[in-house]
């Protein structure tokens, strides 16, 4: 059975926003390792732009580049990225963004959590 039903709009925005709040991780935490190397740009995802874009289903097209190539529309999540102009990387500033990341993660974990409780105590569970 689809959970689509069951929970509407609200299970695909959690789930997505633990797909971008996991990838958001990914960077952050490179940032940080990467705060001394020379010319390293610091990177990190555009949440609200990302989720929102993913909630539209304004996501990634395919291309046709060549003719016997099958054109149309991905299901992944397209992140919208930026790269920051300068090359310097400040810790308190990657550590505040991590905190964020980490209660937007936390936040979603825990609805998503209340969720599932819910439909358990309709179907008879305790």
């Amino acid at each position: 059975m689809p959970v689509q039903p069951l929970f509407g709009k609200t299970y695909s925005y959690l789930a997505n926003s633990l797909d971008i709040t996991q990838r958001q991780q990914v960077f952050l935490s490179s940032n940080i390792a990467n705060m001394d190397t020379p010319g390293y740009l610091g990177r990190e995802i555009d949440f609200k732009t990302t989720l929102q874009n993913a909630m539209e289903g304004t996501g990634a097209m395919l291309t046709r580049t060549h003719e016997r190539h099958l054109g149309g529309a991905t299901d992944e999540l397209t992140y919208i990225m930026s790269t920051r102009d300068k090359g310097h990387i400040d810790i308190d500033v990657e550590m505040s963004k991590l905190a964020q990341n980490n209660l937007k993660h936390r936040m979603a974990t825990e609805a998503l959590s209340r969720n599932f409780k819910k439909i358990n105590a309709l179907l008879g569970g305790r």
